[in-house]
């Protein structure tokens, strides 16, 4: 059984670092990426450009300051339903 267990331990010992071995080799042989290349050219093309922002709305009635009013849309709250307590829900024997 000694025997058996120390040719086990020898040969996952082995493949591991075979296989280590012959994947960093295969890694190492693998095409490089391509970089990209930078071409001058007198030629520039025209940026799309983005449609402009809306303005914002100023709340002038709060005695001369300036706020700025965001609406968001309105928010329901829906109250626990009856069957909802504080107790547990599951409970063990203990030990």
């Amino acid at each position: 059984m000694k025997i058996f267990r120390f040719a086990l331990h020898f040969w996952i010992t082995l493949a591991s670092l075979l296989s280590f071995g012959l994947g960093w080799m295969f890694l190492a042989q693998s095409p490089k990426p391509i970089q990209p290349v930078h071409v001058s050219s007198s030629k520039t093309e025209a940026l799309p450009t983005l449609p402009p922002l809306q303005n914002l709305q100023f709340n002038n009635s709060g005695g001369g300051n300036n706020t700025i009013t965001f609406q968001s849309p309105p928010v329901s709250v829906q109250p626990f339903p009856q069957s909802f307590s504080s107790s547990p829900s599951f409970q063990t024997g203990g030990s």
